[in-house]
């Protein structure tokens, strides 16, 4: 019985994310433990862009993770101009190999709505998005599922913890 409502709890979240069949839906304790998990199975060659004034749980896994880089990005004078900045240091990456883009969906320093989807938009070909939403209060449903590609997204509406990872879809 346990399991059967574990299980129908994975997929009521999977719907909530619009999440694909392939999708995984994994349930941790917390936001950091999902950034964590989600650092540990990045390939090798992974180039992982965040902005400098992210929150320690999302700016240190990728640094404890070998063959992975991290590139950090400057604060921006406010959440809008994340965007250009993003596209900046995108355009300048070399399209070899995997890039992540982590960011956060609401400051909990400053209380800043940070424009998630415009940054989802402005990835490059071949990046993927996880978007932090610790700091965010549950939005209606099927808004995360806007978001983007993402490899992963973080979610802790009314303290559910959850990462959806997603498989890469393979060029046809």
């Amino acid at each position: 019985m346990s399991t059967d409502l574990f299980e129908t709890s994975r997929a009521d979240v999977a719907a909530f994310l619009g999440c694909r069949p392939d999708d995984q839906v994994v349930f941790t304790r917390s936001t950091i433990d999902s950034l964590n998990l989600l650092a540990a199975v990045l390939p090798e060659g992974t180039r992982v862009y965040v902005f400098e004034t992210e929150h320690h749980a999302a700016l240190l896994p990728w640094e404890r993770q070998p063959g992975v880089s991290v590139t950090y990005l400057s604060a921006p004078r406010s959440p809008a101009a994340a965007v250009p900045t993003l596209e900046v240091a995108l355009a300048d990456r070399a399209a070899e190999g995997p890039a992540l883009v982590c960011v956060t969906g609401a400051s909990n320093v400053t209380g800043e709505l940070w424009p998630v989807h415009e940054l989802a938009a402005a990835h490059a070909p071949g990046a993927r998005i996880v978007l932090d939403a610790a700091q965010l209060g549950p939005p209606p449903p099927g808004r995360h599922r806007r978001v983007g590609r993402g490899l992963g997204r973080v979610l802790r509406p009314q303290a559910v913890r959850a990462v959806r990872l997603r498989r890469a879809r393979r060029p046809r």
